[in-house]
């Protein structure tokens, strides 16, 4: 019979199982919703679009986001298991999730409609938008195609959640110690094979250096498209015209979260770019072992 205190430790180790998985199955559906409901369904973008199926394209996708970080802030904070194999403090997840949990909330008058509309004029305008339909396609393509190469970067988070899930199962608390003698005589060996670490370094370094890259050019599409709208109904081109449109970009929500999202890249990704370089290079140093 099992004694109380082998028990509740027996029941710990499922949790830190079972937890980091459904953290992981979280991501991988937000990886889908942005491979497949974003940037795979751009080809088959026209004018013709319904404005409310749109918005239920981004709503459904911030939703599942906002599930999906929440969780993860859940499994560091309520249940102490951080579901990242390469993170070893919640702050550390914190201060990546919580800016991207702010920016879901700026997105929210663009798809919420209703009352909200008012904070949102200029872009809902666009949205509504019945006459020449070139900076209403052109914007919308822009927000699907920036936010769905955006969080192709979950797949990354799908593959640590389950490294996380396997290392615990094996008993291991570091990344690191998966290269100790103990870490190399584990009894599973899927999520943490050499095979599998070496995608998601190799899909790690896209991310930082080349995703981002689409990130930027979309983001910059959309302030394009929105500065052209105001400029094609203004039917002037003088400079208080100008002016106006960069103000009425300026104050719209959803261009400080792609503000927001800009500044994140270009301050946090070439650092993070660097490191996944030399992880990579350590990986490969490291294929004379057995990983």
């Amino acid at each position: 019979m099992c004694q109380p205190a082998e028990t509740e430790s027996k029941k710990r180790d499922v949790k830190a199982v079972v937890i980091p998985v459904i953290a992981a199955l979280l991501h991988l559906n937000v990886f889908y919703q942005s491979l497949f409901n974003f940037l795979l369904y751009l080809p088959s973008l026209n004018d013709g679009f319904a404005t409310s199926f749109i918005q239920r394209k981004i709503a459904i996708h911030d939703a599942s986001i906002l599930v999906a970080y929440v969780f993860d802030l859940i499994c560091c904070y309520c249940f102490k298991i951080i579901p990242f194999s390469r993170c070893h403090k919640s702050s550390d997840i914190a201060g990546h999730h919580i800016p991207v949990i702010f920016a879901l909330v700026l997105c929210v008058p663009c798809w919420a409609g209703g009352g909200l509309k008012s904070i949102e004029p200029l872009v809902m305008d666009i949205l509504h938008y019945k006459g020449d339909q070139i900076w209403r396609t052109k914007m919308v393509y822009s927000i699907l195609q920036g936010q769905g190469f955006g969080f192709l970067s979950s797949l990354n988070e799908f593959f640590m959640c389950m490294q996380r899930a396997e290392m615990n199962l094996n008993g291991l608390q570091h990344f690191n110690d998966l290269s100790t003698e103990r870490g190399m005589k584990r009894r599973w060996k899927l999520a943490t094979s050499s095979l599998i670490i070496g995608i998601e370094l190799y899909f790690k370094c896209c991310i930082f250096c080349g995703f981002s890259f689409f990130i930027v050019r979309a983001l910059c599409g959309f302030d394009k498209a929105v500065y052209g709208y105001y400029m094609m109904k203004a039917a002037s081109d003088t400079w208080q015209t100008r002016l106006h449109a960069i103000k009425g970009l300026v104050l719209s929500p959803l261009f400080m979260r792609c503000a927001l999202i800009r500044l994140f890249i270009l301050s946090m990704y070439p650092s993070m770019g660097k490191r996944t370089i030399q992880k990579i290079r350590q990986y490969h140093s490291q294929q004379g072992k057995t990983i």
